[in-house]
């Protein structure tokens, strides 16, 4: 069974929200969730300059080792979300960024997958 704090331990990161199997939770009504179907590890960051340095700057932070090898990890995924527009702003333009070779030995030496969403 996945152990968040392991993954915690490993990486030297707080996860933004993490969850053990089983788990389940008051809601507003008083009532008990369902249980947790699966444990979960995520950490979410919003770039606040330049995607390419916040991931340089993120994956150079990380400490730690395959993910994959981890007893209770079955997916190990570094998902890029790139919203290129929102009601304050419309992307007019091409969108460019660039994935340096340091970055993706980084992301292949801790097991993730890359998922890339652009909206």
């Amino acid at each position: 069974m996945l152990q968040p704090n392991t993954i915690t331990e490993i990486l030297g990161l707080q996860p933004s929200q993490s969850q053990l199997k089983g788990d389940v939770k008051r809601l507003s009504s008083g009532n008990l969730s369902a249980p947790r179907e699966f444990g979960m590890w995520c950490y979410t960051k919003e770039v606040s300059t330049c995607l390419e340095l916040d991931m340089r700057t993120l994956l150079d932070s990380i400490r730690g080792r395959n993910l994959k090898e981890i007893d209770g990890v079955e997916h190990a995924i570094f998902d890029l979300f790139i919203g290129l527009s929102d009601e304050n702003y419309h992307v007019q333009e091409s969108f460019e960024c660039r994935l340096v070779n340091k970055a993706l030995e980084k992301i292949y030496k801790l097991g993730l997958d890359i998922r890339i969403t652009i909206t």
